[in-house]
């Protein structure tokens, strides 16, 4: 299904979607629910058990602003005849993507096939654009037909080509695998969340170890003042 298009004056196209499927952010507050309730239960009736759940606390912080992203992030995309930009709000998951008019090659539309022992569990087209150098942003997804994405498509190429005296931009089918430079920077963006949570467990044994150094010194004096 094509998504509804709205206008800011009469030159700015806007296009506002969900960022992720609904049902990827339940199933994950279902997990982070179990998960809590479960600390909840080991505190209450194990609460000298060692690690505690400090140890865990942050990155489970972390994993609930990931959920938060997952249901309530919109995707949204603003195109003008100087170029658009894609923003992924409320929650930050990665900076805006941007692109001017005379950087970008053509918009696209790919297919996205995933498969599992050769068995077919899910087909979609998605449109973009492609810079120059190679930089591919997917501006929306998911449409179940070639039809569909190139109709979109065909208006994101449309809004761009109202620029005067500029080559027209087109719209082609590219392959599923994202260039190089694009590959780089998803792998720097995921880089960066992996450290994100490598950081969060180091702070939540971090945290436990002081908590663990304080009790251990109150009980240290509570002990050699019942020696005097």
């Amino acid at each position: 299904m094509v998504p509804p298009t709205s206008r800011i004056g009469q030159e700015k196209m806007l296009v506002r979607q969900r960022w992720m499927a609904l049902p990827w952010g339940v199933i994950l507050l279902a997990i982070a629910l179990f998960l809590a309730a479960a600390g909840i239960y080991g505190n209450t009736y194990y609460p000298d058990e060692k690690p505690s759940v400090r140890v865990i606390l942050p990155m489970y912080c972390l994993f609930l602003y990931v959920i938060l992203a997952l249901l309530f992030n919109w995707r949204t995309l603003v195109v003008t005849p100087k170029g658009l930009s894609v923003t992924v709000w409320p929650f930050l998951v990665r900076l805006p993507r941007r692109l001017k008019r005379d950087k970008i090659r053509h918009c696209y539309i790919r297919n996205v096939s995933t498969y599992d022992d050769g068995i077919l569990l899910e087909s979609y087209y998605a449109t973009g654009v492609e810079s120059f150098r190679g930089e591919q942003i997917d501006i929306s997804y998911p449409y179940n037909t070639a039809e569909e994405a190139t109709q979109f498509a065909n208006q994101i190429a449309g809004e761009l080509n109202r620029s005067p005296g500029e080559s027209p931009i087109e719209v082609r089918e590219v392959k599923q695998l994202p260039e190089v430079v694009e590959v780089v920077l998803i792998l720097v963006l995921m880089g960066f969340w992996l450290a994100l949570f490598i950081a969060a467990v180091f702070a939540g044994f971090e945290w436990e170890e002081r908590i663990n150094g304080v009790t251990r010194g109150s009980i240290g004096v509570v002990r050699s003042r019942s020696f005097r």
